[in-house]
C-alpha cells in the first residue's frame, strides 16, 4: 500500500446506515465551553503565538502520542515518519508517562482506536483503548494535555462507552489517562460504569446531544450562525 501520512488525513467523518453525515462525540461535547476557548485563543495571540501554527503542532503531538501508545499496546513499530523530530520527542514524553503507569497494571488489550457509529444516538466516534484492566472490561481515553483532567474528558468517554455497548461489548469501568507533555506522571481516574458518576455523565451527554440538534434546527430555521 502506498504511504499515506497521518497528518494529511482529513478530519474524521461519520455516517449512519442511511448515509447521513453525523456529528462526532468530540463535536457534541465541544459545544459546551466556547467562551473559555475564545479567552484562551486571545491569550495565546497576546503572548505572540500564531494560533493556527500552534494548534497544528499541538494536534500533531497528540496524534503522534496516541500512535506511540497504540503501537506499544499492539506490540508493533510506530508509524511516525510524517512527524517532525521535535513532535516525536515531545510525544515520547507522553508515551513514557503512559508506560510508567501501565507497568504496574495488568492490561490485556482488546482493541485500540476503533471507529464507531451509534444509530441510537446518531453520533460517531473513535474510542482510544478497550482492554481488560486488572480483570475489568475497561474503556480508556488518552489525553496528552498538561492542564489536568477535565469534566469534558469524562463526558466524552461515557459517550464512547454507550456506543461500545450498542455495538455488543460489555463494559465494567471507564477512565481517562492523562499523559502530559511536561514529564509529570500519568494522571488516571477510573469510574465504575454502573456507578452514580457514570450515570450522571451519560445524562449530561444526552442533554448536550439534544442541545446540538436544537441549535442546528434553530440555525436552519432562522438562517443565522451560532
Amino acid at each position: 500500500m502506498a504511504y499515506r501520512p497521518k497528518k494529511a488525513k482529513a478530519h474524521q467523518s461519520y455516517h449512519n446506515a442511511a448515509g447521513k453525515r453525523l456529528p462526532g462525540v468530540t463535536t457534541i461535547v465541544g459545544q459546551r465551553d466556547k467562551g473559555g476557548l475564545i479567552s484562551w485563543v486571545i491569550r495565546l495571540i497576546k503572548e505572540g503565538y500564531d494560533y493556527y501554527a500552534y494548534m497544528d503542532d499541538v494536534s500533531a503531538v497528540g496524534t503522534c502520542g496516541h500512535e506511540l501508545i497504540s503501537a506499544l499496546l499492539e506490540d508493533r513499530p510506530p508509524e511516525v515518519r510524517d512527524f517532525t523530530k521535535a513532535q516525536i520527542d515531545t510525544a515520547t514524553v507522553c508515551l513514557d508517562a503512559f508506560s510508567s503507569w501501565v507497568e504496574g497494571q495488568d492490561l490485556k488489550l482488546i482493541w485500540t482506536e476503533r471507529q464507531m457509529v451509534s444509530e441510537e444516538l446518531q453520533v460517531g466516534g473513535t474510542p482510544d483503548i478497550f482492554c481488560k484492566l486488572n480483570g475489568y472490561n475497561t474503556l480508556l481515553d488518552i489525553k496528552t494535555s498538561d492542564s489536568g483532567l477535565k469534566l469534558d474528558n469524562f463526558v466524552q468517554v461515557a459517550a464512547y462507552a454507550l456506543m461500545i455497548e450498542e455495538n455488543g461489548e460489555d463494559i465494567e469501568q471507564i477512565g481517562v489517562v492523562r499523559c502530559g507533555k511536561d514529564g509529570s506522571p500519568a494522571e488516571v481516574m477510573l469510574l465504575d460504569w454502573e456507578g452514580a458518576a457514570s450515570l450522571k455523565l451519560v445524562q449530561f451527554f444526552m442533554q448536550l446531544r439534544r442541545q446540538y440538534t436544537d441549535v442546528y434546527d434553530l440555525k436552519k430555521l432562522l438562517d443565522v450562525k451560532y
